[in-house]
């Protein structure tokens, strides 16, 4: 994490940092050691909290949100609720088994707490991460719920003893660890969750970055060598 030669034919790791695959393909498995690890360390986190009848908010169902959804419907009885910007992204989402896809706008709140019947949801995880997203999963997170703030947008929250309701706490989050890993690659290899993925050749990285800039990937982009 953090050398340079990732985008390479070759990469020397080390050995205790591998972890054997069984059906899946490297490319299909990619993902999964970040964007996949990342999402899923942050759904173990709340995953007390999600018993039959509870309520997740995933905010940005990007590459890492739209793997959370996936998860969240793997492992716990919650009712999914997925927000983001994109008509797509939420299109992704409801295909990963979000039970409900809405638009990150002026309605957001009102719809989270209308379909809550004003009680509010027990966990919220924010891929986005700016002062709007937090403040969002602020105003809509119940007493006792728990907030996981994965993305790095740069956000704060104003903090004191009224700052959220009764009991409930907000905490940051970044990758996991080497057996939240092998429990994720399993669900994967039995079917349980799938990552979308667009394959790119390593020739043309520089296209796949670009695409990135413009945010026109939906999902996960992985390079592979040439001729793979």
């Amino acid at each position: 994490m953090g050398l340079d030669g990732g985008l390479s034919e070759h990469v020397v790791a080390a050995a205790g940092a591998i972890v054997p695959l069984r059906s899946l393909a490297p490319w299909q498995a990619a993902p999964l050691t970040d964007a996949g690890l990342s999402s899923y360390h942050a759904v173990k986190r709340v995953l007390p909290l999600l018993t039959p009848g509870s309520t997740a908010v995933v905010i940005g169902v990007g590459g890492l949100g739209h793997l959370a959804v996936a998860e969240l419907k793997a492992v716990s009885a919650a009712r999914v609720i997925a927000i983001d910007q994109r008509p797509q992204a939420l299109e992704l989402a409801l295909g990963m088994g979000a039970d409900d896809g809405l638009p990150a706008d002026g309605r957001t709140l009102e719809q989270i707490l209308d379909a809550t019947r004003g009680t509010g949801v027990h966990a919220v995880l924010d891929f986005v991460g700016v002062s709007d997203s937090i403040r969002l999963a602020r105003q809509c997170i119940r007493p006792l719920g728990h907030i996981v703030v994965v993305g790095r947008g740069g956000g704060s929250i104003d903090f004191g003893p009224h700052g959220l309701p009764h009991g409930a706490c907000i905490s940051s989050t970044f990758g996991g660890s080497k057996l939240e890993l092998m429990e994720l690659l399993a669900l994967a290899e039995a079917g349980r969750i799938e990552c979308r993925i667009e394959r790119h050749p390593l020739s043309q990285v520089d296209r796949v970055f670009d695409k990135l800039r413009r945010n026109e990937v939906i999902g996960r982009a992985v390079i592979v060598p040439d001729g793979h």
